[in-house]
């Protein structure tokens, strides 16, 4: 296990959290709290530290057998974070992650997949190791829910606010423990207003190309920084594969995250 007591309360807290809810119609059943998803080792010994944001996980991850059946039966702080650490080395969703995020973590220097890609290689971009791992993350809870956060219907409400209200400042003990350098975002304006009043600075991804629902916004949040981009379907959907290299050099060449390119 890593030794990080931050961490270990973290996953202890979404373990007692899941056991609350785990017989609630709503959350997927058999499944386990997600408290981030990738290698925690790789991506502390990475020198540009980034950890990108969806809203809640999907029960596409437990159709099949992602995490390692123990976990399911003994839900322990270890047992977990071994589960959590190798999701991306094992028939990890890479449909979703790929489209989502991996194709923009790529130009920034980063991967999921640390040296290997789990399953065939993509054709419509071209994926190369890096020298950074990335971890994800959930903004609104850790527990998975069938539908998902955006479909999960009007007689859920209840449920989703309690859910939220436990989820959203457990995100945010989340992140201060992580430190990253960058947080990498494409949600709901209203999740943003729930961050506090930021200094957001918008800039254009693509220059002078850069269409309405491809602009971008970064801001200052604790000690990291906030990138968004325009909420759609999947994260960051509205920039093709094509603009995501040059979006990435745009993302990297703001004057917030100079000192982290310079080092």
């Amino acid at each position: 296990m890593y030794c990080d007591s931050d961490l270990t309360k973290l996953y202890e807290r979404a373990i007692a959290h899941y056991q609350d809810y785990r017989v609630n119609r709503w959350v997927v059943p058999n499944s386990i709290p997600i408290v981030y998803f990738g290698n925690l080792e790789g991506y502390r010994d990475s020198a540009l530290k980034i950890v990108t944001v969806g809203l809640n996980p999907s029960g596409v991850e437990f159709d099949e057998d992602r995490f390692g059946l123990e976990v399911k039966t003994s839900l322990l702080p270890d047992t977990l974070e071994r589960a959590l650490c190798n999701y991306f080395r094992d028939n990890p969703y890479t449909d979703w992650f790929d489209r989502a995020f991996e194709t923009i973590l790529q130009p920034l220097g980063a991967s999921y997949y640390e040296k290997i890609y789990p399953g065939r290689t993509p054709r419509r971009w071209t994926w190369k190791p890096q020298q950074n791992v990335a971890l994800h993350t959930d903004i609104c809870s850790p527990l998975a829910t069938a539908p998902t956060w955006s479909r999960l219907p009007k007689e859920a409400g209840k449920v989703k606010e309690e859910l939220w209200a436990w989820g959203f400042p457990f995100w945010k003990d989340l992140i201060a423990a992580l430190r990253p350098d960058i947080v990498l975002m494409s949600v709901g304006r209203p999740c943003l207003t729930k961050l506090g009043t930021l200094a957001w600075r918008q800039f254009n991804p693509l220059g002078a190309a850069t269409k309405p629902k491809q602009e971008m916004q970064i801001a200052r949040f604790g000690n990291t920084h906030i990138v968004w981009g325009v909420a759609n379907v999947r994260p960051f959907l509205n920039l093709s594969y094509e603009e995501r290299p040059a979006a990435a050099q745009t993302i990297l060449a703001q004057p917030e995250l100079e000192a982290l390119t310079t080092h």
